[in-house]
């Protein structure tokens, strides 16, 4: 068991000090205390190297007892859970990542996904996530694109660059983006990513992203919108006109 968790480990791991962790587990009390490659054994206080040696013997003997019934009860009962679990997500990833490899879209938004929160087990890598959206978002989803926009509007995965940023949210409006109007919208009403304050712009773009066909703008930004849009209510008519006028010569 795992001293920290107090949990049968999914991934176990042995410190210097000759106990088996977590490795998750291990791996945070290191990050949070540990120094010069040295850190104090949750156990003993002792300090110790900080190296982690995988341990295979306690990870398939501990799988064996538990499998064959000789450890019974609510822990070996988590731990098989967690453990089918873990199983699952990969073969998951292995299916995505072979549809990815295809040229699948909604498997390259899924695969970008994972990466970027850390999912299936996977390590999370902002770059890569970025470069994913991006890829779907070149291959026809605007949601996807919208997202590497704010990674270069964030510097997530990438170095941060309002100019690209900008670029890619005006070409996911225009393949409809909710989110990429309202990013817009955004940077008119405070003057930042590279645009000029205009609270008659921002309008504008708030109220195309109410027309916007793909609707993935998270629901905080849409309460944003209808506050900005009551408050600058008189700039609403104007707008509504020249909205009219786009959609009539997009006809």
């Amino acid at each position: 068991m795992c001293p920290i968790t107090q949990e049968f480990p999914l991934d176990p791991v042995m410190l210097a000090d000759g106990k088996s962790y977590e490795r998750s587990a291990i791996n945070e009390h290191i990050r949070r205390n540990g120094h010069d490659g040295v850190v104090r054994s949750p156990v003993t206080n002792l300090e110790v190297c900080a190296q982690l040696i995988p341990a295979h013997l306690v990870r398939n003997t501990l799988a064996h007892l538990i499998n064959q019934g000789v450890i019974k009860g609510e822990r070996a009962d988590t731990w098989k859970a967690a453990t089918k679990k873990i199983e699952e997500d990969s073969r998951h990833h292995q299916y995505i990542k072979k549809l990815t490899k295809e040229g699948n879209i909604e498997a390259m938004e899924e695969l970008g996904n994972a990466y970027e929160l850390g999912d299936w087990g996977l390590k999370k890598d902002l770059t890569v996530a970025h470069a994913l959206f991006l890829r779907a978002g070149r291959g026809g989803s605007a949601g996807s694109l919208t997202r590497a926009a704010i990674c270069y509007l964030n510097g997530t995965g990438v170095p941060r660059s309002a100019v690209r940023g900008m670029c890619l949210a005006h070409e996911a409006a225009t393949m409809g983006s909710e989110h990429a109007c309202s990013l817009i919208a955004m940077g008119y009403d405070a003057g930042r990513w590279g645009l000029d304050e205009d609270k008659a712009e921002a309008v504008y773009w708030y109220r195309r992203a109410k027309k916007a066909s793909v609707t993935d703008t998270p629901e905080e930004c849409r309460k944003r919108a209808i506050g900005f849009l009551a408050s600058y209510g008189h700039m609403v008519r104007a707008v509504d006109t020249a909205l009219l006028f786009l959609d009539s010569d997009e006809h």
